[in-house]
């Protein structure tokens, strides 16, 4: 909503580059955690890559995650997780998920 140039400028390539440093940061706050921990993983994005897509990903490769959408008054479930956007919600992109460590 901000910079609605952006959708322009990212490439597949970049959007390759930026979800594998997600993940990457996603897994280095994971190991931080102690049993029993939360993890909320939010972006600024409306695209499912980088934020349910994300998070399904993550629950794949480390068992006994969980993941559970917040309790918002805005956006509406997307996958394990809450979205909100410019059109439903007046707000810029957003996908939010609480991650709990076993």
């Amino acid at each position: 909503r901000r910079n609605p140039e952006a959708r322009w400028r990212l490439t597949p390539r970049e959007l390759e580059r930026l979800t594998a440093l997600q993940a990457r940061l996603l897994g280095v706050a994971a190991e931080l955690l102690h049993p029993g921990g939360q993890l909320t993983y939010v972006t600024c994005s409306l695209l499912d890559e980088e934020g349910s897509g994300q998070v399904e990903a993550f629950l794949a490769a480390n068992p006994g995650w969980q993941a559970r959408a917040p309790e918002l008054p805005l956006g509406r479930p997307r996958g394990t997780g809450w979205r909100l956007d410019p059109l439903h919600d007046a707000t810029d992109g957003f996908f939010i998920a609480c991650l709990s460590k076993p």
